[in-house]
Formats: C-alpha cells, structure tokens, sequence
C-alpha cells in the first residue's frame, strides 16, 4: 500500500478515532516520518499511559493527538497495514484498507457492494451507518461504514479468523459498538 493511500486512510482513522475517544481537537505538530505507518511504534503490554501518536493526514500534513493506552495482555502489531489503538470501548485493531469517494449515502452503500470480491452473506443498511458480511474464500470479511453528519468516515476492517483470532475478538467487540460524537451506532 502506497503512503498515499495510508495518507487517506490515517486521515479517516483520527477524524473517526478522535472522536470516539473525545477530543475536541487535533493539534498539528512535527513529526519525523519513517517511510511505513505507524509513524511512532506504539509498545505492548500490560499497564496505562498517555501516548502521543502521529500520523499522516490527507492534506499532506503529520498530525498526533494522545489516547489513554491500556492493554491486558501483550500482543504483536499486525505489521504494515495495522494500528493497536485504545478506543472507548478497549483495545482494538483496525486494518483499514479504503475510502469510499460517494457523498451520498445510498450511493456510497452501492459502491461498498461494488469493492466486494467474493459472496455477500448478509447486508445492514441503517440512517447513520452500513455493514456488508461476505466470504473471501476461507476467510469472512465485512465493510463498516459511519456517516458522523459532515464526514464520510468508511472504514474497512477485515481479519483471517484462521490466523488472527485475538486480533478478531477486538477487531468485532469495537466495530459493534463505534461511537462518532457521542452517538453509539450498532
């Protein structure tokens, strides 16, 4: 995946997880950027502390904002597509693999179902969000996408249950319960 492409997703990942988290806003500051995400190793292991995080931001720029980090148990970083964050609802991975470029909502649920290779198990599509299950082969796969009123946040979380069942068990206990503004979507 390219930066540019990573430029894009992180953008969506700190609107989406800044918000989750509760922060009112995020300072832009100087980061120095390795040629991979994330820009700043995160560490594992058992115990609570303030990081600072930057990332890339679509327009080009390096943002950071900090998170409360608290893991239970150690765990490997999902090498270069992934990032262990702690979101409101506990530790998550999220692998986001695209943006949907539709404004309207209807239209961007279509273009969803278009991105799809493999067979449709089963759709959701609500006032403020949509989730589309499919099977990739072995694998089970699925899009979750959040309208937060001003930004189109979709992102593309998926996982080999075959070789990551940990980072699954996450992965499906946050994408059930994403918060955007204070607004709990199913």
């Amino acid at each position: 995946m390219s930066i540019k492409q990573w430029a894009i997703i992180a953008g969506g990942l700190v609107v989406v997880l800044g918000s989750m988290a509760g922060y009112s806003g995020i300072q832009q500051v100087q980061c120095e950027a390795p040629p991979a995400l994330p820009v700043q190793p995160l560490t594992y292991g058992k115990g609570t502390a303030e990081q600072q995080f930057c990332v890339y931001h679509s327009s080009g720029g390096l943002y950071s904002f900090a998170y409360p980090r608290e893991f239970t148990q150690t765990s490997e970083p999902v090498n270069g597509d992934g990032i262990v964050l702690k979101a409101v609802a506990g530790t998550a991975v999220l692998r986001s693999c695209g943006m949907l470029t539709s404004e309207n909502w209807v239209e961007a649920y279509n273009e969803a179902k278009g991105k799809i290779h493999g067979k449709i198990i089963q759709t959701k599509l609500g006032d403020h969000s949509f989730v589309i299950w499919w099977q990739d082969g072995e694998i089970q796969r699925y899009y979750k996408a959040v309208y937060t009123g001003n930004y189109m946040a979709a992102l593309y979380f998926y996982c080999d249950r075959r070789e990551m069942p940990y980072y699954y068990s996450l992965l499906t206990h946050v994408v059930d319960s994403l918060q955007v503004n204070g607004t709990l979507y199913p």
